[in-house]
């Protein structure tokens, strides 16, 4: 045969396959049994997998083990860029018959089809593993993250407390907001599988969050160019720069060497008694359709045209507290449709938070009633870092 038939796994299924598939068309078995390599089994030779990595990158891998194994076999030929696979359970119970098995390895078209199979049976198998977990296990007693993401989770609760005492005298007081809010009502610190930070601020406290970062702290081209030209900015904040995003502002202390830090805050307002939530969510979309993708500065630009465009509605204090037309969260479909009453957020109350004193609402679990549909049910997400699962955080 021009094919080369390589049979993974060279226990009682592997004898079988042999048996199968004819010992002339077989050209070995890999096994990651050390103790089998370079010997026969069943008058075939066996090799070990470094072997069939390299020297066999051409070879039809036909894994020949039982379902369990079969998947982990799987995740070591897709590690180390072996595609070119099939179970042989599934040949089997698919062409009975050995020519007909055969006929069907030979065409490239089809492995690849096989495969497709595979991996769609394996995703079915998880999702109804995943529902049964959500329907019988409480998402409150879930354990906290462990390895890298736990590292990096208090390494972001110990740059935000850093942060803030850098803004000692400016008198604002930024409150947990979004996942880290929902994960110290939930969990008493972060979700297990979050890796971001988030806080709110009033507007004024906002405004002056932006003021003092503008006069500060470098921006994120001004910090490019510090490293090249060692131009420094305040004494203290020199590992610090900041991007204003529009709709949120996210501060970044660089680690050199290292994964940077980010801690992101979102602007809330008080609306005057007279402006209804329905002229608002008018607003908000009007600003939806016009908002185009831009740089960060057009971005900001747009947003502080859109702000100055409402202000006449904002105000500095009143019963009704909503997402300002400069946060994102606005444009999310809510559950409550309403104001926020004020008494939902102030006044705000100090906690602990993985070791660290911050502030939450007054009435967390009502306030995230704003951001969520439901606190206590798993959400489609679980267990997947979403922000910076792609630096390596995501076990």
């Amino acid at each position: 045969m021009d094919m080369e038939i390589i049979l993974f796994g060279s226990g009682a299924i592997g004898q079988e396959a042999l048996a199968f598939l004819g010992n002339s068309n077989v050209v070995c078995f890999c096994d990651n049994n050390p103790e089998l390599a370079g010997k026969e089994k069943h008058g075939k030779t066996v090799i070990p997998f470094q072997e069939l990595k390299q020297e066999h990158k051409e070879a039809v891998v036909v894994i020949s083990a039982n379902r369990k194994i079969a998947y982990e076999i799987v995740n070591q030929c897709e590690e180390n860029e072996i595609r070119d696979y099939v179970f042989y359970e599934s040949l089997k119970d698919l062409y009975p018959e050995r020519k007909d098995a055969l006929a069907f390895l030979s065409d490239s078209e089809n492995r690849t089809n096989m495969r497709k199979d595979i991996y769609f049976a394996k995703i079915k198998e998880l999702q109804e593993q995943v529902d049964y977990l959500k329907r019988h296990a409480d998402i409150r007693h879930m354990k906290p993250a462990t390895g890298e993401l736990r590292k990096w989770q208090l390494e972001l609760a110990d740059m935000s407390e850093e942060f803030f005492e850098k803004l000692h005298g400016l008198d604002i007081k930024p409150f947990l907001d979004g996942g880290n809010l929902l994960g110290y009502v939930r969990h008493n610190g972060f979700i297990p599988w979050d890796d971001d930070i988030d806080f709110a601020l009033i507007r004024d406290e906002y405004e002056k969050l932006k003021d003092f970062c503008r006069k500060n702290i470098c921006s994120m081209q001004e910090f490019a160019n510090r490293k090249n030209t060692d131009v420094h900015n305040v004494t203290g904040m020199e590992n610090y720069y900041w991007i204003n995003f529009g709709d949120f502002i996210r501060i970044v202390k660089h680690v050199p060497g290292g994964n940077d830090l980010r801690v992101e805050f979102f602007s809330l307002d008080f609306y005057n008694d007279a402006y209804t939530f329905e002229e608002l969510m008018k607003f908000s979309e009007e600003v939806r359709k016009k908002m185009i993708k831009g740089s960060f500065e057009e971005m900001a630009s747009f947003f502080e045209a859109v702000l100055n465009e409402n202000r006449q509605n904002i105000v500095k204090d009143s019963s009704h507290i909503y997402f300002g037309i400069d946060n994102m969260e606005i444009r999310n479909t809510h559950s409550k449709n309403q104001w926020i009453p004020k008494e939902v957020i102030f006044p705000l109350q100090r906690i602990q938070f993985e070791g660290k004193s911050f502030w939450v609402p007054n009435k967390p679990e009502e306030f995230l009633q704003y951001e969520y549909d439901s606190i206590w049910d798993y959400p489609d997400d679980v267990g997947a870092p979403k922000h910076y699962g792609g630096l390596g955080i995501s076990e």
